[in-house]
């Protein structure tokens, strides 16, 4: 009887911290880091940070802030609005400028 009962409780545990890991995951944390333009990888590097609920991208020194909405990040870049998209299979970011790859 003591031995079902650990049977089953084991892989209850395990399921529930994964549930829980997953979660507690913060919306929008695949796009924080350094990544460098995948054609041009010696061109200046883009950099995104968590900055309270919102996202700092900072570019050539320039610093934007960004929200995560509907999947993609929302840089506010002066009067214009550029989104940028993680694609999950290539772990890369899409921008008007091109493709990023994390940063090595």
């Amino acid at each position: 009887m003591i031995e079902t009962v650990r049977k089953c409780i084991m892989p209850l545990a395990l399921l529930c911290a994964l549930i829980t890991a997953i979660g507690c995951s913060h919306p929008g944390s695949q796009f924080v880091g350094k990544s460098v333009n995948k054609a041009n990888p010696r061109s200046h590097p883009i950099e995104i940070s968590r900055n309270g609920d919102q996202f700092l991208f900072v570019e050539d020194n320039e610093k934007f802030g960004a929200n995560y909405a509907d999947g993609d990040l929302a840089v506010s870049a002066g009067p214009a609005t550029v989104r940028v998209t993680y694609v999950k299979s290539s772990d890369t970011l899409l921008t008007p400028d091109g493709e990023y790859k994390r940063a090595e």
